[in-house]
């Protein structure tokens, strides 16, 4: 089934991948309309995405990614939502359709894109893995276990949510149409901020040592 040329879009302060999971707060009430017409064509079994683009002092970015309800945790009496989006599709904004009603959300012409070359490197993807994998232990104090990343499409996009970018780095990456080029810029910046975390954690760990030491020996003295 092709896709619609013409989607609602939702600006907002975050840049969301294909297959990442995002939490929202949703309160504006065209959004809220937005959401409730998402979650009835959901429950009809009918396709509903509307587009999320990266926005920051109310420019938009020129690349976005639809997103799905995919789990609905409260809907408040209010008519506030706070739910779970799910990526599905990247877009490029040929055309803002804004609308005159405060109470409506925009609209936006848009063509859809995947990358030029769907093949990868072996060679950067496990590179990029064991990378990411030290990362999050010197982080968290464990390894992610491998089934975490199997049956990735990009492996790019799941490594890509969970090594400390901002939304302008996701956006870059977003926006990449080469999973190599995306697989590159991660390792990158792994590689300069995982040596920056380890020198962290040594003085840290230097530190820890060291007042230790201090506390020991003074209790001897007090002694």
């Amino acid at each position: 089934m092709s896709k619609p040329s013409i989607i609602p879009i939702f600006p907002l302060p975050l840049t969301l991948f294909p297959t990442e999971m995002a939490p929202l707060h949703i309160f504006e009430p065209r959004y809220r309309k937005l959401i409730k017409e998402a979650i009835t064509a959901g429950k009809k079994g009918e396709p509903f995405e509307f587009g999320i683009i990266f926005s920051k002092d109310g420019k938009l970015s020129p690349v976005g990614c639809s997103a799905q309800v995919h789990e609905v945790f409260q809907e408040h009496e209010d008519g506030r939502f706070e739910l779970l989006v799910l990526g599905k599709s990247r877009f490029t904004v040929k055309d803002l359709l804004t609308t005159i009603d405060i109470d409506d959300y925009s609209r936006a012409k848009v063509d859809w894109f995947s990358d030029l070359n769907p093949e990868w490197s072996e060679t950067l993807a496990n590179q990029a893995y064991t990378m990411h994998r030290e990362t999050i232990r010197t982080m968290l104090g464990g390894y992610p276990s491998p089934d975490f990343y199997r049956s990735r499409t990009h492996l790019s996009f799941f490594i890509g949510q969970s090594i400390g970018l901002d939304p302008q780095g996701k956006q870059r990456l977003l926006e990449s149409r080469s999973e190599n080029e995306r697989l590159q810029e991660m390792i990158e910046f792994m590689t300069h901020y995982l040596g920056d975390w380890k020198r962290v954690e040594s003085i840290r760990n230097n530190i820890q040592n060291t007042w230790s030491f201090l506390m020991f020996t003074k209790n001897c003295e007090d002694e």
